[in-house]
């Protein structure tokens, strides 16, 4: 090197002092501008390491304001910032901000960086079906969503399977839920303990049957039916509370119809007589409920010709006994509700149903049994469009009404007793056809699922675990 450039050299390191260069943001996780799901961190990866003090409260600067825990990795190389704040109503959008107040080893502030994200109302949860969906499904809480759903086989006939979703993804309860025959119409029981039942039509037995999972395996498959030459089917379960499932028997000619309940408990054997006042009359059961030794069993029920009504009976330990008549938002009115759902709250049991008055006009209404009637607590659904569709559930935060419109767009609405007042759970959660469930996770945020082309679409409501 030649000496005139060398000393031009020693005078330029002399004067820079050879600093290094700052720490930096080198990637983010999520990306700038994607969506971010709040059960997940926020990751940012560095050019050179921190200073493990400077990683304190004000650091990182988050708009809206939103409390969080910051967590520094043992080569200082990647912060993470995991969101402890649940907003009240979910913000369309999230700045992140880290500061200069981070510092690096060397004593320089890290060069400020601006991290934008968007908050989705609802996040996907991934498809749980390994084969076509054939339409027919149910969705339960037991450490993670579960799902059970019916799927073709070749050469004819249905399977009956179960996943849940953990945070590596759906994992798959065995291989299949039935041992032989035709499923059809499954619903999914949880008891207090969290144990999984599965339950069943098998239209090549005509009859309705059950399982349970014990942790590796669906055992103890058997018919839990009353009329051996009778048709049985549409089982519905609860999910929450004590274990009941109900049911319809049915003589093959369609004269005869009867509804029973059951519980757990009780060792599966039916409460009778049957629930359903009058066995001219079909019946359609859509809720149950247990709570000590009574079953509530909401169901649809009238001539083959219609139209049906809606009412909820209860078991009292040795009767079955109407709780008020037919449910209506208006007694005197032309209108008559269907499609009944129960859930109990706080020790008030409540029923949403759908209100059709005549003029295509149906409303998702909301009630509570006072001890002598229904006390109408008004509207549940977004009242944008007619409703074909309801479900209702109970947990920490109060009650969830789910609804779809003739489109197959979904809505969830809360209401909170203690305030008697409606919400909105964000923005509709997707489009669907068919059926669609709803059921709250343990903090009481909901969880939806419905029909999506030939898959199983499962979302859950955006919030920090």
């Amino acid at each position: 090197m030649p000496r005139p450039f060398l000393g031009f050299l020693l005078a330029v390191l002399a004067l820079t002092g050879c600093r290094t260069p700052p720490p930096s943001v080198i990637e983010v996780e999520p990306a700038p501008g994607s969506e971010l799901r709040l059960d997940r961190p926020l990751v940012a990866h560095l050019s050179a390491p921190l200073d493990p003090g400077s990683v304190a409260p004000g650091a990182v600067a988050l708009t809206p304001e939103l409390d969080h825990r910051l967590a520094l990795s043992p080569d200082g190389r990647t912060l993470t910032i995991t969101l402890t704040e649940q907003p009240q109503r979910l913000p369309s959008e999230l700045t992140v901000r880290l500061t200069s107040r981070l510092v690096g080893t060397t004593g320089q502030p890290l060069v400020p960086y601006t991290w934008p994200l968007t908050l989705p109302d609802w996040v996907d949860l991934g498809k749980p079906n390994r084969a076509a969906l054939d339409g027919s499904f149910d969705l339960a809480y037991a450490g993670g969503p579960v799902t059970l759903t019916t799927e073709a086989v070749e050469g004819g006939g249905r399977d009956l399977r179960a996943a849940r979703r953990t945070a590596s993804g759906w994992t798959p309860l065995g291989a299949r839920v039935n041992a032989h025959g035709n499923a059809a119409s499954p619903a999914l029981g949880v008891t207090e303990d969290g144990t999984l039942y599965a339950f069943w039509h098998d239209s090549g037995l005509s009859e309705v049957r059950l399982a349970h999972w014990d942790g590796s395996a669906w055992v103890g498959e058997r018919s839990f039916g009353v009329n051996p030459n009778w048709q049985a089917g549409l089982p519905v379960a609860s999910r929450s509370g004590p274990l009941a499932v109900a049911w319809r028997e049915n003589t093959p000619d369609g004269q005869h119809w009867r509804g029973y309940a059951a519980t757990k408990a009780g060792g599966f054997v039916p409460a009778e007589p049957f629930y359903s006042a009058d066995e001219d009359l079909p019946v359609l059961p859509h809720s149950v409920l247990a709570d000590g030794d009574r079953i509530y069993v909401a169901f649809d029920y009238g001539p083959p010709s219609g139209p049906f009504r809606a009412r909820v009976r209860v078991w009292d330990g040795t009767a079955w006994r109407d709780l008020g008549g037919d449910l209506k938002a208006d007694p005197s009115g032309p209108g008559y509700g269907l499609i009944p759902h129960l859930a109990l709250d706080r020790g008030a049991l409540y029923a949403s149903w759908i209100e059709y008055d005549g003029t295509f006009h149906h409303r998702v209404h909301l009630a509570r049994w006072d001890g002598g009637g229904w006390q109408d607590l008004g509207r549940a659904d977004p009242g944008e469009e007619a409703t074909y569709w309801n479900e209702l559930a109970a947990g920490p935060q109060g009650l969830a009404v789910l609804s779809a419109d003739p489109s197959g767009a979904l809505s969830v609405r809360g209401y909170d007793p203690e305030r008697a007042t409606f919400f909105d759970w964000g923005r509709s959660p997707g489009i669907g056809r068919g059926i669609f469930r709803l059921v709250l996770d343990p903090g009481g945020y909901p969880v939806v699922a419905f029909g999506e082309g030939s898959d199983l679409a499962v979302r859950a409501y955006n919030h920090v675990p």
